[in-house]
């Protein structure tokens, strides 16, 4: 089987805020502390449920890097039908059902007029207080002033970042200041061969597509983002 895309990987190595607590966890006998209880450790992924916005290719390694977890997974992606989902691993659910199911919430989708803000406040709110929020697709997916508010006042507890809406971020970005939230300065894609198969894969899809299927294909997609969108923000009640 060929390797996955390397923001798969990535996701399991930076998986919350946990790995930015296990490194203060390392400097504690350094300073002659010697805490072995485990109320410091927060977070774990058996039996837990991971939510993915969006199962494109990165989405699916992520299912099976993250298989010998035993996990629950649900997925919720406007173009890709039920029965995938199904057999792929994850189970198909609305935005809102995500959100307020999941343990982890894990980004995955494109940024479009569509999905620009897609998680904001009202998105935050519906999430468990003890859910950790993971983005390696693009930092407009979020709402970050929102995010910021969210997690100083417990709403999530945490979020592992590896893309901004302005990279890089001003020095003072409040999301820099918060111990429990985790940021890479966009480097989940990066691996050893990247490069390689980036070239391949792009040179790939291109000599794959029609001429005339880009266009109508963006389209489309917003479109059924949007509904969406429409339809997470007027009814999570449903």
């Amino acid at each position: 089987m060929p390797p996955g895309p390397p923001a798969a990987p990535r996701w399991c190595g930076c998986r919350g805020t946990s790995r930015a607590r296990s490194s203060r966890c390392s400097t504690w006998p350094r300073r002659g502390e010697w805490d072995s209880s485990p109320g410091w450790a927060r977070w774990q992924a058996t039996g837990r449920t991971l939510g993915l916005v969006g199962f494109g290719l990165i989405a699916r390694t992520v299912v099976r890097l993250l298989a010998g977890f035993r996990m629950r997974v649900i997925a919720c992606d406007p173009h890709v039908d039920a029965d995938v989902l199904r057999t792929l691993g994850a189970e198909p659910v609305s935005l809102g059902d995500l959100l307020r199911r999941s343990d982890f919430v894990s980004l995955h989708c494109p940024l479009t007029p569509a999905t620009r803000h897609l998680l904001g406040a009202e998105a935050f709110a519906a999430m468990k207080p003890g859910a950790l929020l993971v983005n390696t697709s693009r930092g407009g997916v979020l709402d970050e002033t929102a995010l910021v508010a969210a997690l100083r006042r417990g709403t999530i507890a945490g979020a592992a970042l590896d893309v901004l809406e302005r990279e890089p971020p001003p020095a003072d970005h409040p999301l820099l200041a918060l111990d429990n939230v985790l940021v890479s300065p966009h480097v989940a894609a990066f691996a050893a061969g990247f490069e390689e198969r980036f070239w391949q894969a792009s040179i790939g899809v291109i000599t794959a597509l029609p001429a005339e299927t880009p266009a109508a294909t963006w389209s489309k997609a917003d479109k059924e983002w949007t509904n969406l969108t429409l339809d997470f923000r007027g009814g999570l009640e449903r």
